[in-house]
């Protein structure tokens, strides 16, 4: 059962999208082969000024990638890189069994577009 900050996120999702020019991209996950989330940034003077993300998933992954993409924003890269799927996990209030790797695939599409 999701809980409320999951659905809450998963009904509400303002980084949702494209970005027109994105300065980096990262991927997570194989397209076609289960949840995969994209996430665009754009960065000024190392900063992450904007963060839109794009997933092919369950609720929890869509929570978690719009997690994600608020969370990066006013980020250096040094603070951003450090970011785990726990603390996504804990900010949503709980997974359900079985979901973990959705935050998983979000961190890992942060640090992909970081590297």
């Amino acid at each position: 059962m999701y809980g409320e900050q999951v659905l809450a996120r998963f009904r509400d999702t303002p980084y949702a999208g494209d970005l027109d020019n994105p300065d980096a991209v990262g991927q997570a996950g194989v397209p076609g082969q289960g949840n995969y989330i994209v996430l665009q940034l754009n960065l000024e003077n190392g900063v992450i000024t904007d963060a839109r993300f794009q997933t092919y998933g369950c609720p929890a992954a869509i929570a978690s990638g719009s997690w994600v993409a608020e969370w990066a924003l006013g980020k250096v890269w040094e603070e951003a890189i450090q970011l785990t799927p726990f603390e996504v996990d804990s900010a949503l209030g709980g997974l359900p069994p079985g979901k973990a790797h959705c935050a998983d695939l979000a961190v890992n599409a942060l640090k992909n577009a970081l590297a």
